[in-house]
């Protein structure tokens, strides 16, 4: 299910992107602004298995909101995720990769933002304050590893709304959580010991 319109947009979540599983799985996917998109995600399975192109520029958020998730990247790394836990890291670290869902399900919602086209279309809210995109690039988008953020009432406060806001406000919404997003990964402490990597 995808809410794109195709003349215009590119689908980060489609283009070069393949995922199997043995089990059911569903992804509502949202073209939030140019460069940025959200999926709704679904999984009744024991794993989920993703292949897309491999994009050091392009920031992967994914947050967890019911059962836990298991995460091997191509580089031999991993991230484990519980309800509230949030991961970050770039599609270069998770072009090949696998979900394990130790509970069977898994709720959660994945955000992709490509920091080259947030250069060159830039919000409104980059404008307004001192978030730098290349400070963000530097602090997230690792090559080889993914970065998690243990469950905090910030974290909280900015998704757990989006998982059940009416289908007919969800795109005005998601615009405002996202920017809500922007303003806190971009004043997140980004020394090692600010930061968490499971």
């Amino acid at each position: 299910e995808h809410h794109f319109d195709k003349h215009r947009e590119m689908n980060l979540f489609t283009e070069s992107f393949q995922t199997h599983t043995a089990g059911k799985g569903k992804m509502s996917a949202y073209q939030i602004f140019p460069g940025i998109q959200l999926s709704l995600n679904s999984y009744h399975a024991e794993q989920a298995s993703f292949h897309h192109d491999s994009h050091a520029h392009i920031l992967e958020v994914n947050h967890c909101r019911l059962g836990r998730i298991g995460w091997d990247f191509q580089y031999g790394t991993s991230v484990y995720l519980g309800p509230g836990d949030l991961a970050l890291h770039s599609m270069k670290c998770c072009a090949d990769s696998v979900m394990t869902f130790p509970l069977g399900y898994c709720e959660s919602i994945s955000i992709s933002m490509d920091l080259e086209e947030l250069k060159r279309h830039s919000l409104p809210i980059f404008q307004e304050t001192s978030l730098d995109i290349e400070q963000m690039r530097h602090t997230f988008c690792k090559p080889d590893r993914s970065i998690a953020l243990s469950s905090a009432p910030a974290i909280d406060n900015i998704f757990s709304p989006m998982y059940t806001v009416p289908e007919k406000i969800r795109l005005p919404y998601f615009r405002l959580k996202i920017q809500e997003l922007l303003l806190y990964l971009g004043y997140l402490d980004p020394r090692p010991s600010g930061l968490t990597q499971y």
